[in-house]
């Protein structure tokens, strides 16, 4: 696509408002899924009506399909080729239905960037490897991936940020560049899933000058292990200040609860 392409105004040509757009832009670049009450939080109201509006518009021209879960309630899923096509993302694994957990996995991740709009987010595989090899110069094999074989191909691809977690970058110059890799419990019963993923991201973390890990979860259930089991891979982390402030090559432990709620 060209630079000057804008996917917003694209949109826009299909009948939505500046903000429903800029929604629609967010949710299938992200998460695919989404509810009424995060619509509502990235426009900053409490107004149902605007709400509604939306939801009629985008689930009548067949954008959005709607997922009864419970008393009436319902979970929305961005599904529309249309949509994807123009977001440049037409094979995007956003659009094709998910398993429950992975559902609420994709609403959390949501409410976490709504929490954190003012963040430069990388929003696709692409870029992220674009940000990390090109920009920073990291080799791409620190970077995580999985490797396969393509049908009837022996060559060895590679797929990187498999996860599509959220990973965003505060930065003056790319140099100096304060790197937040989020992970997104959404409710599992160890932490046997963060430790293979800190493992597939040891290297990356190791090479960054400045890195902060969130680990997000809607209970704090996890928190005290998740803690223990990144100290232990990079136990000179611990001084968190002494990190900022000196730019080691070092990594930053967070975590954040996620008042996340099916309601609304």
């Amino acid at each position: 696509m060209s630079v000057l392409y804008d996917p917003i105004a694209e949109l826009r040509k299909l009948g939505y408002t500046d903000r429903e757009a800029a929604f629609v832009y967010l949710v299938g670049m992200h998460s695919g899924y989404f509810l009424r009450r995060q619509f509502l939080q990235f426009l900053e109201r409490k107004d149902g009506a605007m709400a509604q509006r939306f939801l009629v518009k985008s689930v009548g021209l067949a954008h959005v399909h709607a997922i009864e879960y419970a008393h009436g309630r319902h979970i929305y899923h961005l599904k529309s080729k249309a949509i994807y096509r123009i977001l440049d993302q037409e094979n995007s694994q956003n659009r094709r239905a998910k398993a429950d957990t992975e559902i609420k996995s994709r609403l959390m991740q949501l409410d976490y960037l709504l929490d954190h709009l003012g963040e430069r987010f990388l929003e696709t595989a692409k870029r992220k490897v674009t940000f990390f090899h090109d920009k920073l110069g990291i080799p791409q094999e620190s970077l995580p991936r999985i490797l396969y074989r393509g049908n009837g191909n022996t060559d060895t691809q590679a797929r990187y940020f498999t996860d599509r977690f959220p990973v965003s970058v505060e930065t003056s110059t790319s140099t100096s560049a304060l790197v937040r890799l989020t992970y997104i419990d959404a409710g599992l019963r160890s932490i046997s899933s963060f430790a293979r993923w800190l493992e597939e991201r040891a290297a990356l973390l190791r090479t960054l000058k400045r890195a902060e890990v969130i680990y997000t979860a809607d209970t704090a259930h996890n928190f005290t292990a998740a803690e223990q089991e990144f100290l232990r891979r990079f136990p000179s982390q611990s001084n968190a200040n002494e990190c900022r402030q000196r730019l080691l090559r070092n990594a930053k432990f967070v975590m954040e609860k996620c008042d996340f709620t099916f309601c609304g």
